[in-house]
C-alpha cells in the first residue's frame, strides 16, 4: 500500500466539530474542522422523506463524524451527535430511559419500567386537531382551566367546591334539582309551580286571611 492510498485510506471516516452551519432555504449544511483544515459545505444527514421530516439544528461546536467517499476530501457527508466531554448524555438517562433533552430545558422522557411517558415543558403546548380522545382510568388536572367551548358531560358531576354562574344557571330535564343545605338568594324568585314546606303547599294556602304561623 502506498502513501496515496494511505492517505485515500484516512480521509474515509474522520471525527471533527463544526464550524459554521447553514440551514436557509431548507438547506441542512455545515462544514468541520478536520485536524488542521476545514470541508468544504457537507450536508448533513438527518430523517427526510415523503413519509416524514424531522429537522434539527446543526450547532457549531457539535462533535460529528465526517465520510467521504473513496477518500476524496472535497467530497463527502456528515454523521451527527457524538456524545462527548462537552456534550454528554441528558441527566437521568438510562438502560431503560429514553430522554430528550432541549436547550430551554423542556424534557421529554420513557422509561419502560416505571411506564411513565412525561413530558415537562419550560412553557407552553399548543395542540392543533379536529379532535381529541383522552382514555384512561383517572384523569387528574392541576391547573386553572378555561373552557371556550359548550361542555357536554354524559356522566355524574361531583363539585367540592363553590359553583359560579356569572351568566345565569339554567338546569332542565329528569327529576329537577335538589338542594341539600341553605338556599340564599338576593333577588326575586319566580316559579310556575308551587312553593311546597314541611308544613304544606305555601302557594294554595289561604289561611283564613290571616298570617301564617
Amino acid at each position: 500500500m502506498n502513501a496515496e492510498d494511505i492517505r485515500l485510506l484516512g480521509n474515509l471516516i474522520q471525527i471533527g466539530t463544526v464550524t459554521q452551519t447553514k440551514s436557509i432555504h431548507g438547506l441542512s449544511l455545515a462544514r468541520v474542522k478536520l485536524h488542521e483544515r476545514e470541508t468544504d459545505w457537507f450536508p448533513v444527514i438527518g430523517q427526510s422523506n415523503d413519509f416524514k421530516k424531522h429537522f434539527i439544528p446543526v450547532l457549531v461546536k457539535e462533535q460529528v463524524a465526517v465520510f467521504c467517499p473513496f477518500g476524496i476530501a472535497d467530497t463527502g457527508f456528515i454523521i451527527r451527535g457524538i456524545f462527548n466531554k462537552y456534550c454528554k448524555e441528558p441527566a437521568g438517562s438510562s438502560d431503560t430511559k429514553e430522554v430528550m433533552l432541549y436547550k430551554d430545558g423542556t424534557e421529554i422522557s420513557y422509561d419502560i419500567e416505571a411506564k411513565e411517558l412525561k413530558v415537562n415543558a419550560v412553557n407552553k403546548i399548543t395542540i392543533i386537531c379536529k379532535s381529541a380522545s383522552v382514555i384512561a382510568d383517572t384523569v387528574v388536572i392541576t391547573a386553572k382551566t378555561t373552557n371556550n367551548g359548550n361542555v357536554l358531560i354524559n356522566g355524574g358531576l361531583m363539585v367540592t367546591g363553590e359553583i359560579v354562574g356569572e351568566n345565569g344557571l339554567s338546569i332542565s330535564g329528569g327529576s329537577g334539582a335538589s338542594f341539600d343545605g341553605n338556599i340564599n338568594s338576593t333577588g326575586d324568585i319566580n316559579t310556575d309551580g308551587s312553593f311546597i314546606d314541611k308544613n304544606g303547599n305555601l302557594t294554595s294556602h289561604t289561611n283564613n286571611g290571616y298570617g301564617r304561623d
